[in-house]
């Protein structure tokens, strides 16, 4: 159930009275069951005064099961303007000391309220009228555009530049030949 309260909305959720006698009877049983069956566990969620309009959200049942214990849900419903749900999920979080279906959570995303479209203000000149052409902004530096670029040219360029040799070339008698001792092969 959703209701406008002031700014927000809050959320109450209240379990069906077949879902409470299963919950405390055979549950885990039939989660356990449906993963087997590689079933989905889904939620409803509908408006009692127009009861066409469902909102579903499911998760497979196999991960109900493998994690019925230390394990928390978490419901989120996305909401228009006028309150009205038009979004709905579902999912599981890993929680030590919690339970599957005692402690849900409902989470509420509300709409962002904009007064209007953001247009910027007209640019006037000293006389009060609009310049043509005023709104356009202006282009940014090239070392704010092209940062990155030098950044990365200068990485690799520092990376390359040292080879441990201090500048010098390699010579032949810097490099060391092992010698083979041939007369101990058959």
């Amino acid at each position: 159930m959703l209701s406008g309260h002031g700014a927000g909305y809050e959320a109450r959720l209240s379990d069906a009275k077949e879902f409470k006698q299963l919950k405390t009877e055979q549950l885990q049983q039939l989660i356990s069951e449906a993963a087997k069956d590689h079933q989905y566990y889904a939620i409803r969620m509908y408006n009692p005064e127009n009861p066409k309009r469902v909102l579903q959200a499911s998760i497979p049942a196999k991960l109900l099961a493998d994690h019925f214990e230390d394990w928390h849900d978490i419901l989120e419903v996305s909401v228009s303007d006028a309150g009205i749900p038009v979004g709905l999920s579902y999912r599981v979080r890993h929680t030590l000391g919690l339970m599957l279906f005692d402690h849900t959570q409902v989470h509420l995303s509300e709409p962002s309220r904009l007064e209007g479209p953001r247009v910027p203000p007209p640019v006037r000149d000293g006389d009060g009228n609009i310049k043509p052409g005023g709104g356009e902004q202006q282009q940014p530096s090239f070392l704010r555009k092209y940062w990155w670029v030098i950044a990365i040219a200068v990485l690799l360029m520092s990376s390359m530049g040292d080879d441990g040799q201090g500048g010098k070339a390699p010579q032949a008698s810097d490099v060391q030949v092992p010698k083979l001792d041939l007369g101990k092969c058959v």
